[in-house]
């Protein structure tokens, strides 16, 4: 549990994004755009006999930077704040992709007589073959099944407490009754990460490094550093247990097994 949650708050506080015109399909480096790796003939990988480089697309940078006098910085695509934005996105376009309507509630579907998340239909190419896909809001949420389980269990609780304020204040428009359970759910995933998760992760430092809670200060800049989420926080891939994870590489046929279509979701909700 502690690597799935530092998982789940990497993805609340960050994101990188490629440029929209960073198309790189030439093994010759393309200034800020494209910087591909050659492989060298004597490479054992057999992978690579038939390939010159591997092409790769930069991040998207953020304005004004990637100067002699100005580094480069990756732009970051979420909110830095812990805030949930792996829950309800990062702008107002993509919310509207998660809640249901205009009520305070978030979209669910129902699967094996629970609520899971919504299903991206889109990513079937047919009856037989179709990857079981999550929309949630951050497109990660289908990384890993223990990860999905994260979002769904906050997708819930989020309805959980908007069903309990709606109880309560009857009164309230869909618009508050969102916003309401929000803040909440917001503050129970800040619970956890500071009361919990990084007093395990600091041990007898974090009374040095977090201290104690004295109110919001809005001098602080609370950007993402380069430094942290590319390499600092990566500590956290150490702490997957490989032997624990089965990967399926392979595609289903499923025309006769409809159970089959969402691989383990009976296990997991």
């Amino acid at each position: 549990m502690m690597m799935q949650w530092g998982q789940f708050m990497s993805h609340d506080m960050a994101k990188t994004t490629l440029q929209p015109s960073a198309n790189c399909k030439t093994c010759e480096p393309v200034p800020s755009k494209c910087i591909p790796i050659k492989i060298s003939e004597k490479d054992p990988n057999s992978n690579f006999k038939e390939r010159k480089c591997l092409k790769i697309s930069r991040s998207a940078p953020v304005c004004g930077t990637g100067t002699p006098a100005t580094p480069r910085q990756q732009l970051n695509e979420n909110t830095a704040y812990v805030d949930g934005s792996m829950i309800y996105g990062s702008s107002t376009k993509d919310l509207h992709k998660f809640r249901d309507g205009r009520t305070g509630f978030l979209k669910m579907d129902r699967f094996n007589d629970m609520m899971v998340l919504p299903f991206d239909h889109g990513k079937c190419l047919s009856a037989q073959q179709c990857t079981a896909s999550f929309v949630a809001g951050d497109i990660r949420a289908n990384l890993f099944l223990g990860l999905s389980a994260m979002h769904v269990l906050f997708a819930r609780e989020h309805n959980r407490i908007a069903t309990e304020l709606q109880k309560l204040n009857p009164g309230w428009s869909g618009d508050r009754l969102f916003q309401e359970a929000r803040k909440i759910v917001g503050a129970e995933i800040q619970g956890v990460l500071y009361r919990e998760f990084l007093p395990k992760i600091l041990g007898n430092s974090f009374a040095e490094v977090i201290g104690v809670y004295k109110g919001y200060d809005s001098s602080v800049d609370a950007t993402i550093s380069n430094e942290f989420t590319t390499a600092a926080y990566r500590f956290g891939h150490g702490m997957l247990m490989v032997s624990n994870i089965t990967i399926i590489a392979r595609k289903i046929d499923i025309s006769n097994h409809r159970d089959l279509l969402y691989p383990f979701l009976r296990q997991f909700f």
